[in-house]
């Protein structure tokens, strides 16, 4: 995987925001990473579109190399992203959000409609939020009883503590178990990118902010089944993409037929790719760098669903 400086960049809150950039012409886009990651995974479609993109790629904070503040929502991490936004003066531009950084991008979407050209959904979480549910004796959920606060969150023993601990200790070992279990359940990375990517997995300090941002996520009119969403959605009036692969076990790909539902007035093209998990564009970068073709430089490389 090539390489990018990482630069930093203080925002007007007094927060620094660690970000890679590449490319000065063609289209602006701005990538925005998911959990457990940061903008470090997005270097290989950097290096693929250095000659044809202008890219920003954003460590969110808590993450990767930016400050850490606490946060409890992704329109509190979205105004983070949006000082960054201001400050290198970006206007009409493209975003990327990777799983939670989709959720972000929307809440920019809504937050910036004059500048954002296209949104595109990459993994990502529902407009309604990600559920998670309380779990009983023998580690059995709760399925009627969805969590939908921090205190929840902390307490969760199953996928959320043994991911705190696992950060705390530094324990690359337990941490490498769960990503080949989980997101590289279809196909694995080669060894020395896996470790690269490691590096920037264990850096993360707001495990349960993020947690609690996806639980509390709900953009829609309606209730969730845990809280009334904030109808921001009506915001949001763009050009989208949405890239799902078939075997995502962190974000189901029914989470991309609930976004093409609730966005059908916009129209997203729509893409499945078979046989992928959650990192798509780790997974089968060479389809997903045509869908980038096609969506953001028009190439007639792909046609959507």
């Amino acid at each position: 995987m090539k390489e990018y400086p990482v630069f930093y960049e203080k925002l007007n809150n007094g927060i620094t925001m660690a970000y890679r950039q590449v490319g000065s012409c063609g289209p602006k886009i701005l990538m925005i990473h998911g959990n457990l990651s940061s903008s470090a995974f997005f270097q290989n479609i950097m290096a693929e579109f250095e000659d044809s993109m202008t890219i920003y790629a954003v460590d969110l904070v808590g993450m990767g190399d930016s400050d850490f503040v606490e946060r409890d929502s992704f329109y509190e991490f979205a105004q983070d992203v949006r000082l960054f936004i201001e400050a290198k003066e970006l206007d009409k531009f493209i975003i990327l959000g990777w799983s939670m950084g989709g959720a972000i991008g929307m809440e920019l979407a809504a937050m910036m409609p004059e500048r954002v050209d296209h949104l595109i959904l990459t993994s990502s979480v529902s407009v309604k939020g990600y559920t998670m549910y309380g779990f009983g004796g023998a580690a059995l959920p709760f399925m009627t009883r969805r969590l939908c606060s921090r205190e929840d969150v902390e307490k969760e023993p199953v996928t959320v503590l043994p991911v705190a601990n696992a950060l705390k200790e530094q324990n690359r070992s337990l941490m490498k178990v769960l990503w080949n279990t989980l997101i590289f359940n279809s196909i694995a990375p080669p060894p020395k990118l896996f470790e690269r990517l490691l590096d920037e997995v264990m850096k993360q300090r707001n495990l349960i902010d993020i947690n609690t941002a996806l639980v509390t996520f709900n953009m829609t009119h309606e209730n969730n089944g845990a809280m009334d969403g904030n109808g921001r959605i009506s915001k949001i009036d763009c050009p989208m993409t949405i890239v799902h692969g078939s075997n995502d076990m962190i974000i189901s790909y029914s989470y991309a037929r609930e976004n093409r539902q609730y966005f059908k007035k916009l129209k997203p093209d729509f893409f499945e790719i078979p046989h992928c998990g959650h990192a798509v564009f780790i997974d089968h970068p060479n389809t997903f760098n045509d869908i980038l073709r096609t969506q953001v430089l028009g190439e007639d490389i792909i046609k959507s669903d």
